[in-house]
């Protein structure tokens, strides 16, 4: 028994086309999404501490060991956070303030690594303190 209209087969066609447009993408898409996640608190949590460490040890070489421990700590590659700061860490008054930097892929795919990366900044500040009890 015969329809006539030619059309047998378009839904396997259809299948396979959804599959290649929407769900591989959308899933390379999700599979990137933890990564940012995970780098981005990186370098929010390398931030802060090396800001806080400046501080305390009065001290801006500081921010370079509390950088690499934060790194080291969140499993980043090594060297994947860069920073910058600004102010000084001692004095009477002031703000200390550091930046980090790292590296996000565009898109992570499971077997292939990440293709494709923008830098992603966060910034912590911390107050230097009129009367430290040094």
């Amino acid at each position: 028994m015969s329809r006539g209209t030619g059309d047998t087969g378009h839904a396997a066609l259809e299948l396979v086309l959804v599959v290649a447009v929407l769900l591989v993408p959308v899933t390379m898409l999700l599979a990137t999404v933890p990564v940012w996640i995970e780098r981005q608190a990186g370098a929010r949590d390398a931030a802060t501490a090396a800001a806080r460490s400046a501080i305390i040890q009065a001290d801006p070489a500081a921010v370079a060991g509390a950088v690499t421990a934060a790194e080291q700590a969140w499993g980043l590659p090594p060297g994947s956070l860069s920073w910058a700061a600004e102010g000084q860490p001692a004095g009477r008054t002031g703000v200390f303030t550091v930046m980090v930097t790292v590296e996000l892929p565009a898109i992570d795919l499971p077997l292939l690594g990440p293709i494709g990366a923008v830098g992603w900044t966060t910034s912590h500040s911390e107050s230097v303190p009129a009367y430290p009890s040094r």
